[in-house]
């Protein structure tokens, strides 16, 4: 009897002594794994605690964690899912990622360690190149440049984002060189529209260079990324001969706020491209009508779209 007691004690002595020199995981790495991509709000939440900021839909969370702050964003059946994590790239918080992209036999990645070459390969070079805005983009927020990926099937096309806010002299460089080479090969007009959004592959080399060595602030991983979007522009109509043809109107003053309700009184869809603050010569103002194409007093087939542009200050 003796002996066994002397044997448990010895065991539970061991025990202990290896659970002492057992690196414990951060509350921060516990939460950042693949299984949290797809998992209940209410897991997510019984290991983070209730989330410090939601969002007006309850769609976006944050969370205080330790040194960081982490933020999910909800997807899923009524939205109550864990459909991506963002993880700021900062002193103090760091993370190994690589378990996200295990399948491609990924070492270990610390997130302090990641700037865009090494992203870009990381992902074998697959990656695409995107901005909120490059060329005027007024003075109400830090437009963004993201480096996405979007995994194989194999992974359930996982999907991973890393961004930086144009800010700070070698950022600001990086996406002059980017738009310069855009303006150069496609027009102003074509990176105003942020139409590279919509071909992010056609200057992807020249982005991939001016972007290499700088570091990132955070990065997304899960699914259905907020990303910024292509915006398809309307082509202006081929004015037609003969038929029933009315007269593109004039805005009903100098700054028509409201210059799409005229178009479709007059009979004619209207397509508003917004821009970020002032881009142009002409530009008039906040919210008013400019570039309208057609011009007022080209006559057209009734129903033909009509396109302008308004510029506003909002993010």
């Amino acid at each position: 009897m003796k002996k066994i007691i002397v044997f448990i004690g010895a065991a539970t002595f061991l025990a202990a002594c290896s659970e002492s020199h057992t690196p414990k995981e951060s509350l921060f790495q516990q939460v950042v794994k693949p299984e949290m991509i797809g998992a209940s709000l209410q897991y997510l939440e019984s290991l983070t605690g209730p989330a410090r900021n939601v969002s007006a839909d309850g769609n976006v969370r944050t969370y205080p964690l330790e040194q960081c702050e982490l933020t999910a964003i909800l997807g899923g059946d009524k939205n109550k899912l864990v459909s991506a994590l963002r993880i700021p790239i900062s002193a103090g918080c760091d993370s190994d990622v690589s378990g996200f992209i295990a399948e491609q036999g990924a070492e270990k990645l610390l997130t302090s360690q990641i700037d865009f070459a090494k992203f870009e390969a990381w992902t074998a070079g697959e990656t695409s190149f995107l901005a909120d805005c490059l060329s005027g983009c007024g003075n109400a927020f830090d437009p963004s440049v993201y480096q996405y990926w979007q995994g194989p099937r194999a992974m359930d096309f996982l999907e991973i984002m890393i961004e930086v806010p144009l800010v700070g002299d070698a950022v600001i460089a990086a996406g002059e060189k980017w738009r310069e080479a855009m303006e150069k090969g496609e027009g102003e007009d074509w990176v105003v529209d942020a139409q590279f959004n919509c071909q992010p592959a056609k200057y992807k080399d020249v982005a991939r260079l001016a972007f290499a060595q700088i570091r990132p602030t955070a990065i997304t991983i899960g699914r259905d990324l907020p990303i910024p979007k292509c915006e398809v522009l309307a082509k202006a109509p081929v004015p037609a001969s003969g038929g029933d043809q009315l007269a593109v109107p004039q805005p009903a003053s100098d700054c028509d706020y409201e210059y799409d309700k005229t178009l479709k009184k007059a009979g004619f869809p209207a397509k508003e491209v917004m821009v970020h603050g002032p881009v142009d010569e002409d530009f008039p103002g906040y919210g008013c009508a400019y570039r309208i194409q057609p011009a007022p007093g080209t006559r057209l087939p009734k129903g033909a779209v009509v396109q302008f542009r308004s510029a506003y200050e909002g993010s």
